[in-house]
């Protein structure tokens, strides 16, 4: 076997082990971001859920403290301290919409265009 011969073979090897490399490393990207959008979303439903939840006025609050406590470890400091304070209906309380806006901003990594007012809600009692 030539020289040449043997540094084809070992440069086709070597490219080989770096395209392997590479694919795996790709593959991992879009696993890890695809699991850190379902990780976002999965967040944003549970502080829908808290929100709504806490709207219905239950009976039993098991679910609504779940939900409070969920959102209190996952969110921002100043958003949990304000989700709370909207919660306990503080005086200094933003709006809950407000507070879904600025949360919108995290998951989506932006400042949200979303105005308060283009945000739907039905009252419990009647649309």
């Amino acid at each position: 076997m030539t020289e040449i011969q043997l540094a084809i073979i070992l440069g086709t090897a070597v490219l080989a082990v770096v395209q392997t490399l590479f694919v795996f490393a790709l593959k991992s990207i879009i696993k890890n971001t695809i699991e850190f959008e379902f990780r976002k979303r999965e967040q944003a439903a549970m502080v829908a859920s808290l929100f709504a939840e806490w709207i219905d006025k239950p009976n039993e609050h098991k679910e609504l403290n779940r939900l409070t406590w969920e959102a209190t470890l996952w969110l921002p400091d100043e958003l949990a301290k304000e989700v709370n304070k909207r919660l306990a209906n503080a005086p200094d309380a933003k709006e809950m919409k407000e507070i879904l806006v600025s949360i919108k901003g995290i998951i989506q990594g932006r400042k949200s265009s979303l105005n308060t007012a283009e945000i739907v809600h039905f009252p419990k009692n009647g649309m």
